[in-house]
């Protein structure tokens, strides 16, 4: 059809695969490259991703690089900023020190996104980092060639890259993608140094307006009140809910959302464990609607951190992500409310320990 934009898609279902397909993509551009990421370390693999972003700004490639500074904290005080600074690239660190964050509640809004993009033309959003302990890790990287997602990517990747340097607040026209009927996937960005939660908005009226199914895949569940409500009402209304979750997870997240459980098992909610190893993927299936990218169910992904994720209703999306899906549930085991009012006293006396920081985990 004239007009219509070619977008080609591709699945990165592990993580070294994921890497690789990434490092590839850097190795073979020829304009601009630009990483948004919450973890980026100069160890093994993230010396791979530095040694090729240097190599690329020398060559004369447009490199940017916007990095939490928390979770790239080890990259900051490395020689590698000053390396790729002095090479030319630019480098962004999100929400360094200050002395506000003597109030604890002022370290957050973290940048939880993980996006590359290559030439203005490739895009690769999931919730995958760049440090070697994940290597084994469930996750998943989406990348999209062509068609209106990159460029829209690209349009947050400059807004964001602005607020850092004019210490203003982000363009609101970054939040969610133009509306093209022919791409299979539109975005969702959650911008909380401007009051703006976009992806939170339409996960919250999906949530509420299903009607067949909400299957959400996420590492770290501590839902707010909010959320853990309006799962109750879908389930109380009929609608197949089901949760899974990691078996190996943070520890205080993971005894967090070991409390929250139980009332939505009573409820009919069915939630599982996947075994293997450390389940980070954030996926989300609400009747014919799709999500993935950085979005997790707790209370920082909902109210306080920069994420992004990007949203289809293309039936070929869904069919893939519904295949990942039942991979992984046949890889995971389910927890009974038997299970789950038999679990230790000492997990009870975490879980009340830990409550107040709920908001924070």
């Amino acid at each position: 059809m004239k007009g219509k934009p070619l977008t080609e898609v591709r699945y990165h279902p592990t993580t070294v695969g994921a890497w690789e397909a990434m490092l590839v993509a850097c190795q073979q551009a020829s304009q601009a490259i630009d990483l948004e990421e919450y973890i980026l370390k100069p160890d093994e693999i993230g010396t791979r991703f530095l040694e090729v972003l240097l190599a690329k700004t020398k060559s004369g490639i447009t490199v940017r690089l916007i990095l939490d500074w928390y979770g790239c904290r080890e990259l900051y005080r490395s020689a590698w900023h000053q390396r790729l600074t002095e090479a030319g690239a630019d480098v962004y660190f999100y929400h360094p020190p200050q002395a506000s964050w003597l109030v604890p509640t002022r370290f957050f809004p973290r940048n939880h996104r993980k996006v590359l993009m290559v030439d203005n033309e490739i895009a690769f959003v999931g919730g995958i980092c760049l440090y070697d302990k994940i290597r084994s890790w469930r996750d998943t990287m989406t990348e999209v060639r062509g068609g209106t997602l990159p460029k829209d990517i690209k349009r947050v990747f400059d807004a964001t890259a602005e607020a850092i340097d004019t210490q203003k607040p982000a363009r609101e026209t970054q939040l969610v993608s133009a509306n093209d009927p022919h791409s299979p996937f539109h975005l969702y960005v959650n911008s909380p140094a401007q009051e703006a939660r976009a992806f939170t908005e339409v996960f919250y009226n999906l949530l509420k307006s299903s009607e067949r199914r909400i299957w959400m895949t996420t590492p770290y569940f501590v839902p707010t009140t909010q959320l853990q409500q309006t799962l109750l009402a879908a389930a109380q209304r009929g609608v197949e809910v089901k949760i899974l979750l990691s078996k190996y997870s943070k520890r205080t997240a993971h005894i967090l959302g070991k409390a929250l459980i139980g009332p939505l098992i009573q409820a009919g909610v069915e939630v599982r464990y996947y075994q293997p190893d450390m389940l980070h993927l954030k996926q989300i299936l609400i009747d014919d609607w799709a999500a993935i990218g950085s979005f997790n169910l707790d209370s920082l992904s909902v109210k306080r951190n920069e994420e992004l994720m990007i949203t289809s209703q293309d039936p070929d999306v869904l069919e893939t992500l519904e295949s990942h899906w039942h991979n992984d549930i046949q890889q995971s085991q389910a927890v009974s409310y038997q299970d789950w009012q038999q679990r230790a006293l000492q997990q009870k006396v975490l879980e009340t320990t830990l409550w107040p920081l709920r908001a924070y985990i």
